[in-house]
Parts: C-alpha cells; sequence; structure tokens
C-alpha cells in the first residue's frame, strides 16, 4: 500500500546500477512486467523514462485512481490502497502510470497489452495508459497496444498458437527496439 513506491525505486535502481556498472545502456535496456509487475513497469517508465529503450507492461494497473470500480478489481486494495481512503488516494495519485502520463515527454518504445475480457484488470486501464502516452510522446518511440481478443487475466487462458504469437510479438518487439532488427514495415 503506502509502501508502494519502494518498488518502483528498487526497479529504477537496479536499472541505474546496470547502467552505471556498463552492463548495458539505457539504449539497450528493457523491462517487462505482467499483472501488478505491470503497474510497476507502468509507473518506473513514467518516473525514469530516460533509462529504458522499451517497456511492456502487460495487463497493468495504471489508473490507480478509478481501478477499483470495475469488475473484481477491489481485490487488489488489500496490495495497492483504496482511492477512496483519503491517505491512500494522494499516494496513489502520485504513483499512478496513468496520472504521470499526462506530462509531455520523450517516453521508450513501449508494447501495452491488455485482453478483452480480463475481468482481473479491466481493458481499460491499458487503453487509457496507451492513449496518454500517445498523447504525450514528445519522442519518435512508438507506443503500441495490443489487445487479445480471447482469455483472462492469465496467458494460461489462452489457446497454445495465440500465447505463442503473445510472446513472439513481445521478445521481438523488445529485440527490434533495444537494437536488434528492425520491426519490419
Amino acid at each position: 500500500q503506502l509502501n508502494k513506491q519502494t518498488s518502483v525505486d528498487d526497479f529504477i535502481a537496479a536499472a541505474e546500477t546496470l547502467i552505471q556498472q556498463r552492463y548495458t545502456s539505457s539504449k539497450h535496456l528493457s523491462i517487462s512486467g505482467y499483472s501488478c509487475g505491470g503497474l510497476l513497469v507502468g509507473a518506473t517508465v513514467t518516473q525514469r523514462p530516460e533509462l529504458f529503450a522499451a517497456a511492456t507492461p502487460q495487463v497493468g494497473i495504471h489508473d490507480l485512481l478509478r481501478y477499483h470500480k470495475f469488475s473484481g478489481a477491489y481485490l487488489w486494495e488489500d496490495e495497492i490502497g483504496s482511492p477512496d481512503n483519503p491517505k491512500h488516494r494522494a499516494f496513489l495519485a502520485k504513483l499512478s502510470p496513468l496520472l504521470a502520463a499526462q506530462q509531455k515527454r520523450a517516453y521508450p518504445a513501449m508494447l501495452i497489452t491488455t485482453r478483452k475480457k480480463d475481468t482481473r484488470v479491466v481493458p481499460m486501464n491499458s487503453y487509457k495508459f496507451a492513449a496518454a502516452l500517445n498523447d504525450h510522446q514528445t519522442g519518435k518511440q512508438p507506443i503500441l497496444l495490443r489487445v487479445d481478443q480471447v482469455g483472462g487475466h492469465s496467458t494460461s487462458s489462452l489457446p497454445k498458437k495465440l500465447k505463442i504469437d503473445y510472446l513472439a510479438d513481445l521478445y521481438s518487439f523488445r529485440w527490434a527496439m533495444c537494437g536488434g532488427a528492425p520491426i519490419a514495415k
């Protein structure tokens, strides 16, 4: 809850350490996270976009002031906090990737994913996040949204072929954006 920013700070510190120790550079560094990890990636990338070449936040909670109003998402309140609690609301407003994406900045390349039938983290989180990033992107990197028409929150709900396609898209996107082969046009 109120310590959630610590995970973002730790993720940023890990990225900075990898760059400072010369294991990589920001033009080759990609981050990815799923569900609450998607929230972590969204928050990290909107707070420190210059650290990364690419990011793939997957089925993430990005609208931290409204997430709890849809489907079964209120179940996340124990972990994330409740926007209806004034103390939590102020903290969540600072952490929210959607609100942070309202700043004009050069964001890294992003492939944001969601599933149309996800009832745990409704697709609106990813739709709004992708739209805000595209509206405020000052850089030249693409901000893309992938919406799977089948499956729920977990990749285990996807048919095998779609799961393979999904993973291939994620890996090829990160490879292309981090200095690998260019994406075909």
